[in-house]
């Protein structure tokens, strides 16, 4: 949930469960099949097929990564749990604007084998102009549900979480040898640590 800046963004991405065969308490062999269909920019749908049920059977998730042009793809960490695609998107345009939004590729909620987020993703974009911007002016942000969103419990509100976002390291040297000499050397010193990642 690639695209590049040759390749229009394709209309929906598959995740593909691989099949881990395990044993189960008699020695017998069982296995377990999912598949995770989602898009972009929707949140995924599960569909489960169960051969077996033993204990032991696993699966393992493989993802269709969201790319962009080189120096355009972000981390961004420390999601809250139910944050999915449309949210940072939906955060992206309340935040930065419709040309900020229009400027998003891709993006990719990473989740456990269960669909639990993993509270991390990446986006991609067009532009290391946007990709700066977006760094500059989203890092740190507090990202609270809508009271109106459907989701949302009076009883029991969602958590909010300061979100980080920064270029992957492979996305820094291209990200900073495309914008103006001397105007990034706050985005230079960015990195991850393990707090960023839970």
């Amino acid at each position: 949930e690639g695209i590049g800046e040759a390749a229009a963004p394709p209309s929906s991405s598959l995740y593909v469960m691989e099949t881990v065969k395990g044993r189960g308490k008699r020695g017998k062999r069982s296995r377990k099949d999912e598949m995770i269909v989602g898009t972009s920019h929707q949140g995924t749908r599960t569909e489960t097929e169960r051969h077996g049920g033993h204990a032991g059977g696993g699966v393992k998730q493989l993802y269709d990564p969201v790319v962009g042009p080189p120096g355009c793809n972000l981390f961004i960490c420390a999601l809250p749990k139910w944050a999915c695609g449309e949210d940072i998107k939906r955060l992206i345009r309340n935040c930065l604007g419709a040309e900020a939004e229009e400027a998003v590729l891709g993006v990719q909620v990473y989740r456990h084998s269960n669909g639990r987020s993993k509270s991390m993703g990446v986006i991609a974009m067009k532009s290391p102009r946007q990709v700066a911007r977006t760094i500059r002016e989203l890092s740190g942000k507090e990202m609270v549900m809508d009271p109106s969103d459907p989701r949302y419990s009076e009883s029991a509100p969602p958590q909010s979480r300061n979100i980080t976002i920064v270029p992957r390291k492979v996305d820094l040297e291209p990200l900073l040898s495309q914008l103006p000499a001397g105007s990034a050397e706050d985005i230079a010193s960015l990195s991850l640590t393990k707090r960023d990642e839970s």
